[in-house]
């Protein structure tokens, strides 16, 4: 930025100003400009004679109707810049952008400009094509956007598509979907068979329930790929990555009012043996958020690395342990919330020892598994009613966690390279106790605790990382209690190193705020360069 400014030079008493931005090659500030929207890119235009044409042979063109103040303004401007489009010689980004709340629905001009698009797809070369609408569900999508030689990448949303008669996209390698309408699931298949070199593929909002008026049933999108003569072997052999996301945006899209109950659960049956099926050696990241699975008796994801589960439905916890033993490369996982029917009264189901080995990352949310060994790559650690032993996390520099594992000293192993700890709450918690985790952290720097209902810490012992490591301490839900004060005024007194105190209170009364703040300001620190953060957090 500071090189666009304008130099000074002196030849007497003439000041010459020399514009380097101006000096840059056409090439180069068509770069430069394809990294703003189309509209602020052909405002530059009004620079001079020479900026009059440079946004004409960018690359990119993005329309986006929320940058503007009326549609007229909005269907003008898009009218005025596809009458350029005999002077484009290859676009490799075309995005249309429409919310429809703001302005209202105009199916007819928006129709017209994707046809428009479409039929110029492998004349313009387009790599990558975006419509994005709100609102707009009217707009049908003709299946020639489904034959193009050069797309690459393909996102649509909220639009629906025709009856497909044929697709060839053999260049595709990314597929997002979003409240994208298949009036026949047929389609779907097809499009998938069609895209050969396919690696990431992401679904949200989508009906994988559909009504059929013909035979008044209701179907699933694992019924008809089970009984279709289309195996799932035959596409989708170089996926790399999969996500379905059936809690994004405003929910199921319905094929018949008269059946909206059907849909009203999130929830619906996810087809494993056909689109996701539990054996792909390509599968590196997988996302399921809001369905429910079939898991078989064996699965083998050689390959998955992020495995992401949020508000899953299991049949039962046989196919949690299934699906963990069948990922020996996985190193991310985050299970949040999600469920699944016991079998002989078993909660809880035992992993195999080396099924985790090479997990660096872990989110975990009440889970039914438990784990017993010490995950040796293991950095970072977020478990709430967790099925790890504290022994297993023992390796990590970030951990979050809430209290149950803290209920006795004993239970606490040394966390030799723990520098980052989150404590969610410590209720019934004694100050003992959490002085003992102190001590097990010789290494920790920065404390949080988001709610402290147990008694203030007591002894002479000072935990190391107290009095040598600790850099920030953080308490949430301040109340101005007694245990809660006497635990911030032994973190100010016994902390030398410390440089931040934040307290955070939900009280809104000016009054208890100023009484909280002034006690706590009375209080001795013994680091010099420590600041006290006092902020009001508002219930919501």
């Amino acid at each position: 930025m500071a090189n666009s400014v304008p130099e000074r030079h002196e030849r007497g008493s003439e000041i010459i100003l020399s514009d380097r931005l101006s000096n840059l090659s056409d090439d180069l500030l068509r770069h430069i400009l394809s990294f703003l929207p189309t509209k602020d890119a052909i405002a530059t235009s009004l620079l001079s004679k020479r900026w009059m044409s440079l946004w004409i042979g960018l690359p990119i063109l993005h329309f986006d109707d929320s940058s503007f103040r009326s549609s007229e303004s909005f269907f003008q401007f898009v009218e005025c810049a596809l009458k350029f489009f005999p002077n484009f010689n290859h676009i490799q980004i075309f995005r249309l952008k429409g919310s429809g709340i703001k302005f209202g629905p105009r199916p007819d001009k928006i129709i017209s400009w994707v046809k428009e698009v479409i039929n110029k797809l492998n004349e313009l070369q387009v790599d990558e094509l975006e419509l994005c609408f709100t609102s707009w569900s009217s707009i049908r999508l003709a299946s020639s956007i489904f034959n193009c030689s050069t797309l690459k990448v393909l996102r649509l949303k909220d639009v629906k598509v025709d009856t497909l008669s044929s697709v060839n996209l053999p260049s595709l390698k990314v597929l997002h979907l979003e409240s994208v309408m298949f009036l026949e699931f047929r389609c779907l298949v097809m499009l998938l068979a069609g895209c050969p070199l396919l690696e990431e593929l992401k679904l949200s909002s989508f009906a994988l329930y559909y009504y059929n008026q013909k035979t008044n049933g209701i179907y699933s999108l694992e019924h008809y790929l089970v009984s279709s003569n289309n195996p799932s072997s035959s596409f989708l052999v170089t996926l790399k990555k999969f996500c379905v996301d059936q809690f994004k945006g405003l929910g199921l899209r319905r094929y018949s009012d008269e059946h909206e109950r059907s849909f009203r659960n999130p929830k619906k049956v996810l087809s494993h043996s056909q689109i996701c099926t539990w054996e792909r050696a390509t599968i590196r990241i997988l996302k399921l958020n809001g369905v429910k699975v079939t898991t078989p008796s064996f699965i083998h994801l050689p390959s998955l690395e992020v495995l992401h589960l949020s508000n899953v439905i299991f049949p039962n916890i046989q196919g949690v342990y299934n699906l963990l033993c069948g990922c020996p490369l996985l190193q991310d996982l985050s299970l949040k919330y999600c469920s699944a029917i016991l079998i002989d009264g078993r909660s809880i189901v035992p992993i195999k020892e080396g099924s985790l080995r090479n997990l660096v990352s872990a989110h975990v949310y009440r889970y039914p598994f438990t784990l017993e060994e010490r995950l040796k790559n293991l950095v970072l650690a977020d478990v709430y009613r967790y099925p790890f032993t504290l022994r297993s996390l023992s390796n990590v520099t970030a951990l979050r966690i809430d209290t149950i594992g803290f209920s006795s000293p004993l239970d606490i192993p040394k966390f030799y390279n723990l520098t980052h700890m989150e404590i969610r709450c410590c209720p019934g918690v004694s100050g003992t106790t959490l002085l003992e985790c102190l001590r097990n952290c010789p290494k920790l720097e920065t404390l949080k605790i988001d709610e402290f209902n147990s008694k203030e810490p007591s002894g002479n012992n000072v935990p190391q990382c107290v009095s040598s490591n600790l850099k920030e301490f953080h308490l949430g839900n301040y109340r101005g209690l007694h245990n809660e004060f006497e635990l911030a005024r032994f973190i100010m007194e016994e902390a030398r190193v410390l440089k931040i105190i934040s307290i955070r209170t939900n009280s809104k009364a000016n009054s208890e705020q100023e009484i909280m703040l002034k006690r706590l300001s009375s209080c001795n620190i013994s680091s010099a360069n420590c600041r006290l953060l006092f902020n009001s957090i508002p219930k919501i």
